[in-house]
């Protein structure tokens, strides 16, 4: 029997102990997903798009599966928060700038369209989701004003395309007072036109018809002073002394300040409370909103600022209707400025015995021009034959007829 050297084994033995190390603790092996937890924010480049509104994306340096309710490709940067977690994915949606808050005006690019008025925007070098209050389209660059906003869109308001004479180019973000908030929500769009404002609270002026014009007029003149169309105006009148308070509460704006002041068991008889009233409704306006029965008021304001034009419709007298215009007109563009002030007026109504009649007057200073037009022949006979007591009347009043014209349609 042959016998292994000792030598040779003592080598295979050495060669065998030098191959083997000794155990060592090894890395801890890291989770597939970061840290993320609930409600938090986080940045991700897309990577990969996946089936189902998945995505592959880059998070702080590990490649993660995300979830999104929104559309997004690769490439694209996103700022999210995190909405819950699986041991797959992350599921998230685009997270609101916090820079963007109510009142914030800011230039948008649409992205894509999504249903509910909905749509995803680049907002400087971030996405956003956007509810707007006009439809819009991929590539359309807005300037906007935020609404409202929410953990996952931002509401918002249209001014206009970015860059288009009259549009703001605040950028990237400047505020608005509530003041301006306010006003941007009441203000119409273009082409757009105010419900015209109802004379006397929607009753009719006189209980019955009038006996003469001079029955009529100062009635008309009260409900025009009464319809909240100059209650500021009017509040600065009081503030002066040169008007009761229990004249400004008889407007709409008055009304709703005695009601918000009223307790129960008190009345407006209280001189106090009336007085009360009168003086919270002269402080500046601080509400968020404006009660819904003011609205149509306040709006037809602001376009009565903006064009110098009033508009009225309501009852005259019981079942006898009237439309009712009042326009500033403007100064004669490319001439000497004018010194006084012209004005244009144009009533129409419908009676039973001369039928559609629609009057247009204009004045300037001391003289008068009046345009009748008539539904047939027979009414505008009628018409001219109480033109020289028209004439008369006006020139009692110390005004002058320079021109009258009665037009009629059949």
């Amino acid at each position: 029997m042959a016998l292994i050297p000792t030598d040779v084994g003592i080598r295979m033995r050495m060669q065998t102990e030098s191959q083997l190390q000794p155990l060592a603790p090894v890395r801890e092996i890291q989770p597939d997903l970061p840290d993320l937890r609930q409600g938090q924010t986080f940045s991700a480049r897309i990577q990969q798009v996946m089936p189902d509104n998945t995505y592959r994306a880059l998070v702080a340096g590990k490649e993660v599966t995300l979830s999104l309710p929104q559309s997004a490709k690769a490439g694209d940067s996103l700022e999210l928060v995190v909405v819950d977690r699986s041991p797959k994915a992350v599921i998230a949606q685009l997270a609101t700038p916090p820079e963007l808050k109510p009142g914030v005006a800011f230039t948008a690019l649409i992205q894509e369209a999504l249903p509910e008025s909905t749509y995803r925007a680049l907002v400087g070098d971030k996405t956003v989701s956007l509810k707007l209050d006009v439809p819009a389209k991929a590539g359309d660059h807005l300037e906007l004003t935020v609404i409202d906003r929410s953990s996952r869109l931002v509401e918002a308001h249209v001014l206009g395309p970015a860059g288009a004479k009259g549009a703001a180019t605040q950028y990237p973000f400047t505020s608005l007072s509530p003041a301006a908030q306010l006003i941007g929500k009441l203000l119409l769009g273009d082409g757009q036109t105010p419900a015209a404002a109802a004379l006397n609270g929607g009753q009719p002026i006189l209980s019955a018809p009038p006996g003469s014009g001079a029955e009529l007029a100062p009635r008309l003149a009260q409900a025009v002073s009464e319809s909240g169309l100059f209650y500021e105006a009017h509040q600065s009148q009081w503030l002066a002394g040169k008007l009761s308070a229990e004249t400004l509460l008889k407007e709409p704006q008055g009304q709703q300040s005695l009601a918000l002041t009223a307790s129960p068991g008190q009345t407006e008889a209280a001189s106090g409370k009336v007085t009360e009233a009168a003086a919270a409704a002269a402080k500046p306006f601080v509400a968020e909103r404006i009660p819904d029965a003011l609205q149509p008021l306040v709006q037809q304001q602001l376009d009565t600022a903006a064009t110098q034009r009033m508009l009225w419709h309501g009852e005259v007298w019981p079942q006898q209707t009237m439309e009712w215009e009042i326009q500033r007109d403007a100064p004669e563009r490319g001439g000497e400025p004018q010194e006084i002030d012209a004005w244009s007026t144009r009533l129409a109504l419908t009676t039973p015995r001369l039928g559609r009649v629609e009057a247009s007057l204009q004045l300037a200073a001391d003289t008068l021009r009046i345009t009748i037009d008539a539904a047939d022949t027979a009414a505008a006979e009628n018409l001219r034959q109480g033109a020289a007591a028209l004439h008369a009347a006006l020139e009692a009043a110390g005004v002058t007829m320079v021109s009258f014209q009665v037009r009629h349609g059949g």
